[in-house]
């Protein structure tokens, strides 16, 4: 466009037009750019718009996840609150007659069952209440619910309330939500299938730590990051370079990535300062 605007006054005194006719091909060129840089600044607003939104529905999604595990949990719990003075009293009964082999029957048969409605996911899902966030502990128990059905070996470390977020809610979402795919994509490739998760806090900065099961890496860890390089085929892989980009925005925020045989690891550390750019 800036051209166009040379080339008019040039071309057009070569052509012999008056500065009338070239000034009002210059005022239509620089319309016409304005225009164009006002399409281009509104296509971007309501790309930015409409990514945010689909971001916004997966953590509404999560929610809706997260709810029902707690409901689930909640009417098991009633039904076992609702049972228990029924079974401590028939056990009594087995007790005072010394009936040790109706005792066994009876836990075997109506006691276990009950206990089994306290499932490991539930046990598990019940530390997330340390995380006071709604939008990231409901990504957290969609993905921890997911990995427990497919039969990866989990473990949580969440030993302490995390109430402070020193980084936009919705990145931190997405970020977390890419190491905890890769994690489960890489374990499952694993004998073991184990994924490991743990946040803390370390001298007032939060650590949130990812570890996985991964086979050895032909290739440079560095390499990861980037944008042309994928290990997942064409037009995938390409997570870690939008953690990248995420994370270019936040001075406060420190990303090692490491991989110990057996052990892959993602760990930010995110210190209390807050300074996006």
């Amino acid at each position: 466009m800036v051209l166009l605007y040379i080339f008019n006054f040039s071309y057009g005194e070569r052509l012999g037009y008056n500065y009338g006719v070239i000034a009002l091909n210059g005022i239509i060129f620089m319309l016409l750019f304005i225009i164009t840089v006002f399409l281009m600044y509104s296509v971007y607003k309501v790309a930015i718009k409409e990514q945010t939104y689909k971001h916004r529905m997966v953590q509404f999604e999560n929610l809706r996840v997260y709810t029902e595990r707690v409901e689930s949990s909640y009417v098991a719990m009633r039904k076992f609150k609702h049972d228990y003075i029924n079974i401590l009293s028939t056990m009594s009964e087995f007790m005072n007659e010394n009936h040790m082999e109706g005792l066994k029957e009876y836990y075997e048969k109506s006691i276990l069952p009950i206990s089994h409605s306290f499932t490991v996911s539930d046990t598990k899902l019940g530390l997330l209440s340390c995380i006071k966030d709604t939008a990231l502990k409901s990504l957290l128990s969609s993905k921890f619910v997911y990995m427990i059905e497919t039969g990866i070996r989990l473990e949580i470390e969440l030993q302490e309330t995390i109430d402070q977020l020193p980084m936009d809610c919705l990145d931190l979402c997405r970020v977390a939500g890419i190491f905890l795919d890769n994690a489960m994509e890489a374990a499952m490739e694993t004998e073991k299938k184990e994924v490991r998760f743990c946040m803390l806090y370390k001298d007032g900065d939060l650590y949130l730590i990812i570890q996985n099961t991964a086979l050895p890496l032909p290739y440079s860890i560095a390499n990861l990051r980037s944008h042309e390089f994928s290990t997942k085929g064409e037009d995938r892989g390409i997570g870690l370079f939008n953690v990248d980009m995420v994370l270019k925005n936040y001075r406060n925020v420190l990303w090692n990535t490491n991989y110990e045989e057996p052990y892959f690891t993602q760990e930010l550390i995110l210190k209390q300062t807050i300074a996006r750019e």
